[in-house]
């Protein structure tokens, strides 16, 4: 049976603002469906360890969701507690930088100015690498969920000079800013929820070589593909779900070049195949296939094949 703790009356606070911090317990396959219900309720990402997920909210409703929603996708236990603001400064300091494929280094913005060698990320930086920088706020993607990784890496190989790239559902914008700064010429990152937005729109702030390069939308992508008119993007990644990505692959596939890429995680395991037959339907050939940790990421070309 699920257990949600209730966490009592609102408090009080003085100076300090209060964030909300949910605690989900749980088996693997139960963690797996929790984590992917919580990322349409904070976009931002969240902390997954080996026996649980751990996120904060900015209130009290959003976080009474956010427990409603992993308990009915079976999560064993879900707590929720008020969290002054002070406490987040020492929960942030479990965050290091996040080496990813070849290139990509995944920093927060408090470690920004401290070289990946002091801080035991790399041997030393190598020419040529690409530091993603992101403020966490009180949700941290931080590169190293297994979705977001395996987009990253195959954005590293994808990306050429001057690709227009489209990253739907953007979340956090961390696939946004990577795609700019491994040397895309526009970005549009799209997003249906205002805090998404903001949040996206706040991170390209902090990455210099990504403020002209990546547009914010948040918008409907259905109402995107139709103000673009026509196949403009030559690589499109969608981190979502794997009922979001069937529904919206016809959508996307209007703004694909011939020969392009789409890019298609956050599908679990066992949804494998009703997405394969959607990605047929649609008349998309997979390339390339990954599956760690229960999750599944697909790169497909449009008019290629395995």
């Amino acid at each position: 049976m699920t257990n949600l703790t209730s966490p009592g009356p609102d408090p009080a606070p003085e100076d300090d603002r209060v964030w909300w911090e949910i605690t989900v317990r749980g088996g693997p396959a139960s963690l797996d469906l929790s984590g992917e219900a919580l990322r349409d309720i904070v976009p931002a990402g969240f902390i997954e360890t080996a026996d649980g997920i751990t996120a904060y909210l900015p209130d009290r409703e959003t976080a009474e969701k956010a427990a409603a929603a992993v308990t009915a996708a079976g999560a064993v236990s879900a707590q929720l507690r008020p969290v002054a603001e002070a406490e987040w400064g020492v929960w942030r300091r479990a965050f290091r930088p996040v080496a990813v494929g070849e290139r990509l280094r995944i920093v927060p913005v408090w470690d920004a100015a401290v070289p990946a060698v002091s801080a035991g990320l790399v041997a030393h930086d190598a020419p040529g690498d690409v530091t993603v920088v992101i403020e966490p706020g009180l949700a941290f993607g931080t590169g190293d969920h297994p979705t977001t990784a395996a987009c990253l890496q195959l954005l590293e190989r994808l990306v050429r000079e001057g690709a227009e790239v489209l990253d739907a559902g953007t979340g956090s914008g961390i696939l946004a800013i990577a795609a700019a700064l491994l040397g895309a010429g526009r970005v549009v990152a799209v997003d249906i929820d205002p805090v998404a937005c903001r949040s996206a729109t706040a991170n390209i702030a902090l990455n210099p070589g990504a403020r002209e390069k990546v547009s914010v939308c948040c918008r409907d992508i259905a109402e995107l593909a139709e103000a673009e008119g026509g196949p403009v993007f030559d690589i499109i990644v969608a981190n979502l779900t794997s009922d979001v990505v069937i529904a919206l692959l016809p959508t996307l596939l209007q703004s694909l070049v011939a020969g392009g890429r789409m890019v298609l995680s956050g599908i679990s395991v066992e949804r494998e195949g009703d997405v394969m037959l959607a990605l047929d339907a649609a008349g998309l050939a997979p390339v390339d296939l990954a599956r760690e940790r229960g999750w599944l990421t697909v790169c497909c070309e449009r008019g290629g094949g395995l």
